[in-house]
């Protein structure tokens, strides 16, 4: 592509123990996280952690320290000039546990904690 209007990054965790302040290293050091993310040449579009329960893999995060991230990664972003937007990815879980995880509230409407936090977050 020689021109285009909006490149979108993903710069979801590897596994859940990475905060959002992580900056990886050694063979991994190339990886774009909002910890390096003045690294990247563009704007950041979505972000979010998935949760245990459901997702029991390496990927889910307790739903406390999903909120904790998620108010850490919100800071993160806003101190940046160079981002406008951050989504967060998803309102509510997937319905299948292969899928996205990652919701401010899961498939039967209960809210997480990240539910009350997004509220909270500074608009501007």
């Amino acid at each position: 592509m020689k021109q285009f209007d909006v490149y979108a990054h993903h710069p979801y965790a590897d596994a859940g123990n990475e905060a959002p302040s992580y900056v990886p290293a050694g063979k991994n050091k190339r990886r774009i996280q909002l910890g390096n993310l003045n690294t990247l040449m563009t704007q950041l579009t979505e972000y979010g952690y998935q949760t245990n329960p459901p997702d029991t893999t390496v990927f889910g995060v307790s739903w406390s320290k999903q909120a904790l991230y998620m108010k850490q990664a919100y800071a993160i972003a806003r101190a940046n000039p160079r981002i406008d937007m951050m989504l967060w990815f998803l309102v509510k879980d997937e319905p299948k546990i292969g899928g996205w995880q990652s919701g401010l509230e899961t498939v039967t409407g209960k809210k997480k904690p990240a539910w009350a936090t997004f509220l909270a977050l500074p608009r501007g």
